[in-house]
């Protein structure tokens, strides 16, 4: 395995390609690393068939980096969990779907963000751990200001894993 091995498979999940995300996957840290790094350092060091995706996707590219990310996160989750400092929505979406302890304790303290979009995706996630603790903290979010909020902590808790 090879930079231009992770490199291909990013280039093919960017081209749509069935197989691409885990074919990405396989390639384990060597992949989360390579894909992070590519992600923080855009456009500097793209190889050159990923930036002729990404300037002919335009908008839509960031739902391959979104995949992209998704992908190496889900096959090394406590590398990624590692790497988080201030929680953006998607970490906060992926988190969901993250096999890692920690990721209760990170989605309770989204839920304190003053962005409603990262709170509401915070509930969302939670929905979905089964720990006990998440329904708990979802049951937090029944008093947020924003209304959509409290309507989807409603739903979760008649919903959750966790119940």
């Amino acid at each position: 395995m090879t930079q231009a091995d992770i490199d291909e498979a990013l280039i093919a999940l960017f081209e749509y390609r069935p197989g691409a995300d885990e074919r990405l996957m396989a390639f384990g840290p060597d992949a989360f690393h390579r894909v992070m790094w590519l992600y923080t350092n855009l456009p500097r060091d793209l190889p050159p068939r990923l930036a002729e995706l990404v300037a002919e996707l335009k908008r839509e590219s960031i739902d391959c980096w979104s995949h992209a990310i998704a992908s190496v996160a889900w096959a090394n989750p406590a590398l990624y969990v590692d790497q988080l400092t201030e929680l953006d929505t998607l970490d906060v979406v992926i988190l969901g779907d993250i096999d890692d302890p920690r990721v209760v304790e990170i989605l309770a303290g989204a839920l304190d963000s003053d962005e409603w979009l990262i709170r509401y995706h915070a509930v969302r996630s939670l929905a979905k751990r089964p720990e006990p603790e998440a329904r708990q903290h979802i049951q937090r979010a029944l008093t947020d200001p924003e209304e959509l909020i409290r309507q989807e902590a409603g739903k979760a808790l008649h919903g959750s894993p966790g119940r």
